[in-house]
């Protein structure tokens, strides 16, 4: 697979530009990679393993699964369409609010997420973890810790739009 073609940013010099497109064009290929092998191995996209992960710890309104992936509610209710459809997924009406649906994760949803999340790991372990120095793993974390924590004041702070969970239903 070739490398991506490093856009010119304006502003930016030649260290900081080769830094953001090696981040990108590395998180690109190992997304990528991830998905491909779920899919190849257990019929699951990254997205669907991630939203059955989430639900092995408990119900959630599809609202709330969007909002934890931060996803739009139309690609959300797709993604919970389609693992009901293959039977990994069943919701029923809230006890409290007949119009609101809980989703749950079904048996074979478990089955099917449990072995998933081996692969998961093994990609992530011989494609990410593997390439590093236990040292290098922790600059790696505190870097992405840095970069995420003001993008997560972002999202609280209205700066990018999220539709709260009652606008859903």
């Amino acid at each position: 697979m070739r490398q991506l073609p490093m856009l010119q940013l304006p502003g930016l010099d030649f260290v900081e530009q080769t830094c953001w497109h090696e981040f990108l064009d590395s998180s690109i290929r190992l997304l990528a990679d991830l998905d491909s092998r779920l899919k190849e191995m257990h019929g699951l996209t990254l997205f669907d393993v991630l939203v059955l992960d989430l639900l092995s710890r408990g119900p959630a309104r599809k609202c709330e699964l969007a909002q934890a992936l931060m996803q739009p509610d139309g690609q959300m209710a797709m993604q919970i369409r389609s693992l009901r459809t293959r039977g990994l997924v069943g919701h029923c009406p809230m006890p409290y609010d007949r119009h609101a649906l809980l989703v749950s994760i079904t048996r074979a949803g478990c089955i099917r997420v449990e072995a998933a999340r081996r692969t998961y790991a093994e990609e992530v372990r011989s494609h990410y973890l593997d390439h590093m120095s236990h040292q290098q793993m922790i600059a790696m974390a505190d870097s992405h810790r840095r970069i995420n924590t003001p993008l997560n004041g972002l999202i609280g702070d209205g700066l990018i739009e999220v539709p709260r969970c009652d606008e859903w239903l």
